[in-house]
């Protein structure tokens, strides 16, 4: 503004055309100085090394568009700042969330390590302590031997079939399923783990 009313004192009738130069300065006693030459009109008389001086106008337009790139500069410059902050934000709260999961992670593996053991145990107390049934028996049929099936028994299951999974479910004879344990561990291990299954409710 103060640069505006300059020119439109320079550009005024009673300055006559010739070459001027403003100099500026922060402050009274500063030695820093801002320097423009100025060319009023196409009077070259006056002395001076005046070869680089611009006319007002164009000092007016490039003073204007620097401060419109300096105030462009400042807004991006702050707005790199922000976003970085919110980068910085969203990293720590990714490591964050790494670092829970892998804390629930151990933990899991030290509770399975811890009871694991108690676990396997109550899961063969199952076996150990279910009631007797004696009206309930099974002669299983299927393509691999099994155990003998008790000779008064009509009904035949073929094994793991869903007519089987429901009989143990419901079977209360704990001699039969011993039996059946023992016989699955001997000769199908790989269906030990489901047979087990259907007693503690986890199929």
């Amino acid at each position: 503004e103060a640069l505006d009313r300059i020119f439109s004192y320079l550009n005024s009738e009673v300055i006559p055309d010739g070459k001027y130069k403003l100099v500026g300065k922060t402050g009274t006693k500063s030695q820093h100085r801002t320097e423009i030459l100025i060319q009023k009109g196409n009077d070259t008389s006056a002395g001076g090394n005046f070869s680089a001086a611009l006319v007002p106008g164009d000092y007016s337009a490039i003073i204007k568009e620097n401060a419109v790139l300096k105030a462009d500069n400042y807004f991006l410059t702050e707005q790199v700042k922000v976003l970085q902050d919110i980068i910085a934000e969203l990293k720590a709260d990714l490591e964050e969330d790494q670092e829970e999961d892998q804390d629930q992670s151990d933990s899991y593996k030290d509770l399975l390590k811890e009871y694991a053991p108690q676990a396997f145990t109550l899961l063969q107390s199952l076996f150990i302590k279910a009631p007797l049934n004696p009206g309930l028996n099974m002669a299983p049929s299927f393509a691999d031997q099994g155990p003998a099936a008790p000779p008064a028994a009509p009904q035949k299951i073929v094994r793991f079939t869903e007519a089987y999974n429901n009989f143990w479910r419901a079977c209360k004879d704990q001699e039969a399923v011993n039996n059946e344990y023992n016989y699955l561990q001997n000769n199908r291990p790989d269906k030990l783990e489901a047979f087990t299954k259907l007693f503690t409710g986890d199929e």
